[in-house]
């Protein structure tokens, strides 16, 4: 740990420790960390694309997959969980589901449009009510 200390260290005046770039001196822990965000990568970070978005692949300076992934390195994802297929040109996954569930989803898709037809032709039909409603006010002018 010393040594990694002394190479962090770039110059020490009254009684302080001067960080190299990249790194900030910090009394309680150890004199130099990694400062995560500065867009600069030391030995400690993985990347350091300047954001605090954990759902870009990189977050607090380190890769990360996305929470599916069971074996990741390097924000690739190499194994998923059960009911999950890896896409490998992306390294990324997508929810397998099976017959019954697809089947579920296909219903409920199927009482949305219902449900939006409804709403569709109410509103049509309330669309023809006013005109007519309009027009005879009109002739009784």
């Amino acid at each position: 740990m010393a040594k990694i200390i002394i190479l962090l260290i770039k110059d020490i005046k009254r009684n302080q420790c001067l960080c190299q770039s990249g790194y900030y001196y910090d009394e309680i822990n150890l004199p130099c960390l990694p400062i995560c965000g500065d867009q600069i990568i030391v030995d400690e970070e993985d990347c350091d694309d300047g954001n605090n978005d954990p759902f870009d692949g990189l977050y607090q300076c380190q890769f990360k997959c996305q929470d599916e992934c069971q074996v990741c390195f390097k924000d690739k994802c190499y194994q998923f969980k059960d009911n999950y297929k890896l896409i490998e040109a992306i390294y990324s996954c997508i929810q397998i589901c099976n017959d019954q569930q697809q089947l579920k989803m296909i219903n409920a898709m199927i009482a949305m449009i219902i449900n939006l037809m409804d709403v569709i032709f109410v509103n049509f039909n309330i669309a023809i009510i006013l005109s007519i409603l309009q027009f005879r006010k009109f002739l009784q002018m």
